[in-house]
Parts: C-alpha cells; sequence; structure tokens
C-alpha cells in the first residue's frame, strides 16, 4: 500500500486505518478527493463517506475444502474491527458472533486440507480464484494505459461477475451507493 499511496495523482488517496480513524473493513480502497458516497448496504442501514472508490481485496491462498470456515472466521475479524471502532451495539456484535461461532462448530470435524489451493477474498464474499487462472499476470490495454490483470481475464470476470459482457436489465442496474456528491 506505500507504493501505492506514493504512486496516486494528487487527486487521489488510500483509504485505511491510517486515513480513515473508523476504518473496518478488511480491504483498502482508493478514494477520489473532493467526491462523498452515501452507500446504502443490503440491510437498509446508510452510511456516508469521502470519496468514491475503487476497493483492493487481498486474496489469500487457503486449501479449497477450508473455504466455510475461513469465511467465517473473516466475517468474526470483520465484526470484531466494527465493534472495537464502535460502529455497531454490543448486543448486535455478541449476536452475530453467537450465530457465527454456532455455525463454525457445525462445521465438519477434522477435515483434511486438500492439495488443491484457491485464492479466496478476506471478506464476506465467497468467490474463489484458481491460481491457474489467474498467474501468470497478463499485460493489458485500457485506452491509453496499461496494467497487469489475470491471466485469463474473461474466465476471472465470469466466475466473479457472471455474464460480465451483457448489460443488465434496467431494473438490475442498481448501484450500492444511494446518493454521490461531488464537491468543489
Amino acid at each position: 500500500m506505500e507504493v501505492l499511496r506514493k504512486q496516486l495523482p494528487e487527486k487521489y488517496f488510500v483509504e485505511d486505518e491510517k486515513t480513515e480513524p473508523l476504518y473496518f473493513h478488511g480491504w483498502n480502497c482508493v478514494k477520489e478527493h473532493g467526491t462523498d458516497a452515501v452507500f446504502r448496504n443490503p440491510n437498509g442501514n446508510v452510511y456516508s463517506h469521502r470519496g468514491l472508490s475503487i476497493d483492493l481485496f487481498k486474496a489469500c491462498l487457503r486449501p479449497e475444502n477450508m473455504e466455510k470456515a475461513f469465511h467465517i472466521d473473516q466475517h468474526m475479524e470483520y465484526l470484531k474491527r466494527k465493534y472495537s471502532k464502535g460502529l455497531i451495539e454490543k448486543s448486535e456484535y455478541e449476536e452475530r458472533m453467537d450465530a457465527l461461532m454456532k455455525e463454525k462448530v457445525n462445521l465438519p470435524k477434522n477435515t483434511i486440507p486438500s492439495d488443491k489451493l484457491v485464492y479466496m477474498y478476506p471478506d464476506i464474499y465467497g468467490d474463489k480464484i484458481f491460481p491457474e487462472e489467474l498467474f501468470p499476470l497478463q499485460q493489458y490495454k485500457f485506452e491509453d494505459t496499461e496494467f497487469l490483470g489475470p491471466k485469463n481475464a474473461d474466465v476471472f470476470l465470469r466466475r466473479c461477475d457472471g455474464e460480465y459482457m451483457e448489460i443488465a436489465p434496467v431494473d438490475e442496474r442498481v448501484s450500492h451507493h444511494k446518493t454521490v456528491f461531488v464537491l468543489d
């Protein structure tokens, strides 16, 4: 992140625990100065944050058959960060942690980790990425910029986003941002 922080044009910044005191996510964001976004999450809660953003998810290499345990552990860490920042009430924290512990206890016992390794996002999303789809990285050109991306971008994008080349029906084109403000 430090290299990215130094290389970004001045109109952008990295949002993380260094730039946002209440930052609780398990990933970083690149945000644009001079914008605010009002976010509505799936359960209807609304909050505002500085800057339109691009999320930067770190993928962790784990045995494929340990996916459920990995995501439960990551979700528990996410809740601990939110609670430590005072962003959720103690009763909600305890109720959600209790539900996750029950889910974890009900996982199959004595599971031997498989030899098949996959990359998993350390958050509450469930997409997994197979190393052979990702490496070696390939050079891609977008407009006038070249960047590195997955070995097979089509397979990778279909795994994460389904039919990404088809325009969604109008009623399904929903942003997770309720409102975006561009400030002068």
